[in-house]
């Protein structure tokens, strides 16, 4: 399962105790989570060594997660937790946004998590989304695992589909023929249209017919690496 980095503020009992409680929802479904406080320490500011310590273990845990799940609540979100999030973010690793405050969120943290659609208000949607984004791009969960080679015939139908449709548009004088990759992009993008965060917690027959779709997007994305290996 993948590492995840819980980043949050850290200033009172509230805080930490909130944290925590995302990472035993996360345990608990077998995810291994870094947890600052409680991994690294808090800052002793009698100790000027520490300040260095919990830094170095901090941003050694970034570089070793494989995602980040960020606490955003509070008039203006916690600076430390604004920068742990874009250096996840530019690393390429996805970011998780957990907060149910009405006072304004940042546009560069909304942006950082998928533009919003990674943004929970609880720890069961977060868990929701999480779930999605694993079984999608990770290739495991609850649904199936991805083959790791695709069935020759489904291959096949699939390109005498697309041949015939785009043989059909080329006729009208429309764009050229379609290609796995080109079809692939398509459905991802009509599919994180969908993913509305808000929306997703609240229906879970929408969760589940999100998640078999981007499972079925996995196959698709699936036959493009074989067929790109097949050609390489």
């Amino acid at each position: 399962m993948p590492r995840v980095y819980i980043a949050g503020p850290l200033f009172n009992t509230h805080e930490r105790w909130y944290l925590e409680r995302i990472a035993e929802a996360l345990e608990e479904v077998g995810y291994a989570t870094f947890l600052p406080h409680r991994d690294a320490g808090l800052i002793d500011l009698q100790r000027p060594e520490s300040q260095a310590k919990v830094f170095r273990d901090d941003l050694a845990a970034l570089d070793g997660c494989d995602l980040c799940v960020a606490l955003l609540t509070g008039p203006d979100q916690d600076s430390g937790t604004s920068a742990e999030l874009g250096y996840m973010f530019a690393q390429g690793k996805p970011c998780f946004g957990l907060t149910d405050d009405f006072r304004y969120l940042n546009n560069m943290l909304w942006g950082l998590c998928g533009e919003g659609r990674r943004i929970a208000r609880d720890i069961p949607g977060l868990m929701t989304l999480l779930e999605a984004w694993y079984v999608a791009d990770e290739a495991v969960g609850p649904i199936a695992p991805r083959p790791a080679q695709p069935e020759p015939g489904l291959l096949a139908e699939i390109e005498a589909i697309m041949q015939r449709r785009s043989e059909e548009f080329i006729a009208q004088g429309g764009s050229p023929p379609a290609t796995l990759e080109t079809v692939g992009w398509t459905l991802d993008e009509l599919l994180e249209e969908a993913e509305d965060a808000d929306y997703a917690t609240r229906d879970n027959s929408r969760v589940r017919d999100l998640t078999i779709t981007r499972e079925v997007v996995g196959r698709l994305q699936a036959l493009v690496a074989c067929g790109d290996a097949g050609h390489a």
